[in-house]
């Protein structure tokens, strides 16, 4: 048995890379060592019937891309915890917080952070997602970090270090 190609493992990004080297004509051969497809997409449910996400991946909203892919693979998201109650919780060295704002935020971090949120939602609305390399500063915004536009913004630790954790 000859092919042109061997991927290992059957996650997303397997499943990804083996879909576009058929579409170029390549003969692939995906190998998996579980029994199943999906990578890091596992979940099992608890005997009170919730769903608990055993894998890596949490998936939002705006995980536009990720969301198509598993449509396109055929597989199927599942939300869990859904029905509970709760706000976001952050383990950090320092201990475990739940709520905003973290609790490494200073007096004067919370309205940095809100000032920075909007320069960079405005800064976003500029860009066309179906061309962004139209945008005037494409080059210069590409060779940006997140952490050095919040630092040039002046976003105080605190809020570069919510924004490295969480964003």
């Amino acid at each position: 048995m000859n092919h042109d190609v061997i991927v290992l493992g059957a996650g997303l990004a397997g499943l990804a890379c083996a879909r576009d080297l058929v579409a170029g004509g390549a003969d692939v051969l995906v190998l998996e060592a579980r029994d199943r497809v999906g990578g890091r997409v596992e979940q099992t449910e608890l005997p009170d019937g919730r769903l608990v996400q055993l894998g890596g991946e949490v998936v939002g909203l705006a995980h536009t891309a990720y969301i198509a892919l598993t449509v396109e693979l055929g597989l199927t998201l599942i939300p869990s915890y859904v029905a509970e109650p709760g706000t976001i919780a952050r383990a950090t060295p320092e201990g475990v917080s739940a709520g905003d704002p973290p609790h490494w935020f200073g007096l004067h971090d919370d309205a940095c952070h809100q000032r920075v949120t909007t320069a960079f939602t405005a800064l976003a609305r500029t860009v066309d997602p179906d061309d962004p390399w139209c945008h005037p500063d494409a080059a210069a915004l590409d060779r940006l970090s997140v952490g050095a536009w919040l630092r040039a913004e002046h976003a105080t630790p605190a809020v570069v270090r919510l924004w490295e954790i969480g964003q």
